[in-house]
């Protein structure tokens, strides 16, 4: 079963630091994670997006480890930012990271980035959010993403008090990938009422790097790795009824080179 990583664009309104929303014409990356087949599948991808500031850094970086990681799932990765730098590129350091991991280099140097919207919102089934303040926007801007929208620090914690099979047992009897990704956010959710709060609420949070030391950019790796495991494990829980390929991850092969020019369909 070969898989594909492609990066689609999009085209949606843009903000800087700190000024008004402005529409733009910049074209920014939704990274995709979706099996090649003989028969593609007919059901529309699970979409899950990450989010963070500028769009540089932490969110882009973090969308690109799922994707490969999930390269052989029916899934989307797309990453957006609250105050994003639109148009521009990875910073080096995230790019350097990213090579680190194997991630293939022509779609590290695609990424654009990108500004987060209300109608990017409405198609996405999960919202991982690189602070807290990061998710109070993305509520703020869609308050019915409320129940799948978390930090992606606070949805690792979470999932460590679930184990794979009571994901499983969950879900069992339903097969359609949305329903089943429901009922593990609500596993989560309920999570919170019983697993103690963090002392330290920015503990939940992924620490910023732009503009800082190579150091910064070591903490956010550190950080986000184990939360990437767990997403990517309850991730594959959800899609195990419909998965395709191997039931666990493996390093991605260098090698590969990945094709664009298919459009991920997140309206706008």
């Amino acid at each position: 079963m070969g898989t594909v990583i492609t990066m689609a664009t999009e085209r949606g309104a843009g903000r800087g630091g700190g000024g008004e929303p402005a529409h733009d014409d910049h074209s920014s990356s939704v990274t995709r994670a979706r099996p090649v087949a003989q028969h593609r599948p007919t059901v529309r991808p699970l979409r899950l997006l990450t989010v963070c500031t500028g769009n540089v850094c932490r969110s882009p970086f973090a969308a690109a480890i799922l994707a490969t990681r999930l390269a052989n799932l029916n899934i989307e990765v797309g990453s957006v930012g609250t105050h994003a730098l639109v148009g521009q590129a990875l910073t080096p350091e995230t790019m350097q990271l990213g090579i680190a991991h194997e991630i293939d280099h022509h779609d590290l140097a695609s990424h654009r980035a990108h500004q987060l919207t209300e109608s990017i919102l409405e198609d996405a089934d999960l919202v991982l959010a690189m602070s807290r303040e990061h998710r109070r926007r993305v509520v703020e801007l869609l308050p019915r993403r409320l129940h799948s929208t978390f930090t992606i620090r606070e949805f690792s914690r979470l999932a460590d008090d679930l184990g794979t099979d009571q994901l499983r047992d969950a879900m069992a009897g339903e097969t359609e990938p949305r329903a089943r990704l429901r009922i593990a956010l609500d596993r989560l959710i309920a999570q919170r009422a019983v697993s103690r709060p963090p002392t330290d609420g920015s503990t939940d949070d992924v620490v910023d790097p732009y503009g800082r030391s190579r150091r910064a950019y070591e903490a956010m790796n550190a950080q986000l790795l184990p939360a990437l495991a767990n997403v990517e494990r309850v991730l594959r829980a959800v899609s195990a009824a419909s998965s395709v390929g191997r039931d666990s991850a493996a390093p991605f092969p260098p090698d590969r080179r990945f094709p664009t020019g298919r459009i991920a369909n997140w309206e706008q």
